[in-house]
């Protein structure tokens, strides 16, 4: 592979005149300018790309922050957002936190050594530092889903309370007062989830029903998390009328668990999900839940981003309301 010391030993001149070249600088004389490109076409000289973007403080990669890659929102959204950057010439990388602000930390070490342009955040652990990074590195952040006062210019989000709302309402009409809350976050804790969880909050204060713990259950994620807060419910005989749950997973974990004991779902218990995740029509009881628009959300961070970084493109804003798919569940 040939070097820039080749070229400027082929050419005559020094290595700097040929940096400058390289680099377009007008401070290079037009007789050394020829004999740097006739070196050059001598010796077929292919610039290096990363060497390129190092120049211009680029890397061209972005880092897609999320706390799980093993939940089915995180991945799909992740996939549209690589699409969508691929396009730009830009290379997308998923980082995990796993809930962990230590590991949050180290990935903005990242971005601060340059290792990426610039972040999506899809998860957020502690934000009152990630404020403060918006505050000296806000033209290389978008917050995805992810809200923090006073950061709203740099956050694409949709509204989780309205949603949640409409979800408990709807089984309440339809099934009865009694509904287990479900929630990835801890219930009492102003963190992940904090609008989705102030929603059952108002929604109970509303209609005057008092606010029991024991239908509450915090940090479940996946399908066997479903299967044991429904197998805790069929041990103290407490089945309730309905039981809302913040992922298609957890509420798929939860039917299979009733079903395998007999309950029938939703005759004796109605199930609701919430992401409408690609599996949530094609399971044994095709599942009711609260369609996330995560192409749309996809599409209006990249854009956000690529504005942020100067980087023409065509991007339109999209719609991001979310929705209520009824199906069999519920």
């Amino acid at each position: 592979m040939t070097t820039i010391k080749e070229i400027a030993q082929r050419a005559g001149v020094g290595t700097t005149t040929v940096s400058r070249y390289l680099n377009q600088s007008p401070h290079i004389s037009e007789q050394a300018k020829q004999k740097v490109e006739k070196a050059i076409n001598e010796l077929d000289y292919v610039p290096s790309a990363s060497a390129k973007y190092l120049r211009k403080q680029e890397t061209k990669q972005i880092g897609v922050v999320v706390s799980r890659i093993t939940n089915p929102y995180f991945s799909s959204l992740f996939n549209k957002i690589e699409r969508i950057l691929n396009q730009f010439g830009y290379e997308a990388s998923i980082m995990q936190t796993y809930d962990n602000p230590i590991a949050e930390r180290k990935i903005i070490d990242k971005l601060k050594n340059q290792t990426f342009d610039a972040l999506l955040m899809a998860s957020i652990e502690d934000k009152d530092y990630i404020k403060s990074v918006l505050q000296e590195n806000g033209n290389k952040i978008v917050l995805v889903n992810e809200t923090i006062n006073g950061c709203e210019k740099d956050s694409v989000s949709v509204d989780q309370y309205t949603p949640v709302v409409s979800g408990l309402e709807y089984l309440n009409k339809n099934y009865g007062s009694e509904i287990v809350y479900i929630t990835g976050s801890n219930f009492f804790e102003n963190k992940h989830g904090n609008q989705r969880n102030k929603a059952y909050r108002e929604f109970l204060q509303k209609h005057q029903y008092e606010l029991n713990q024991n239908m509450i259950f915090s940090n479940a994620h996946n399908i066997a998390d479903g299967k044991e807060i429904a197998q805790k419910l069929l041990v103290n005989s407490s089945l309730p009328n309905a039981i809302f749950t913040n992922s298609d997973e957890v509420a798929i974990g939860v039917i299979a668990e009733l079903k395998s004991k007999g309950i029938q779902v939703p005759e004796e218990v109605a199930v609701m999900g919430f992401d409408d995740q690609p599996l949530a029509s094609y399971v044994q009881v095709p599942l009711t839940t609260i369609q996330q628009p995560i192409n749309a959300l996809a599409n209006n961070a990249c854009r956000l981003l690529l504005n942020k970084l100067q980087v023409s493109n065509s991007l339109t804003k999209e719609n991001l309301q979310l929705s209520l798919i009824i199906r069999q569940s519920a």
